[in-house]
């Protein structure tokens, strides 16, 4: 966004410089969507795969419940 608005400050163009705040939450909106996206994956995982998984072999622990018994204090990221 740096760039944009130093474009927009060197070509002397005012409707870029503002349309700069819409096209920043636009770009925010599509980033939360796609996490929420890879949040909704993860939980699938888990509740399907895994826990169907973890029904016909013993002692099996998926990604997802792994992460989930890890302690919060650890240096691992949910």
């Amino acid at each position: 966004m740096p760039s944009a608005y130093f474009l927009a400050q060197s070509q002397k163009v005012e409707v870029l410089i503002l349309s700069l705040p819409i096209l920043i939450c636009t770009v925010l909106l599509l980033y939360l969507a796609e996490s929420r996206s890879q949040m909704r994956c993860g939980s699938y995982i888990k509740d399907q795969i895994e826990a169907s998984v973890s029904a016909q072999v013993d002692s099996f622990i998926g990604w997802e419940m792994w992460l989930q018994e890890k302690p919060v204090g650890k240096e691992i990221e949910r």
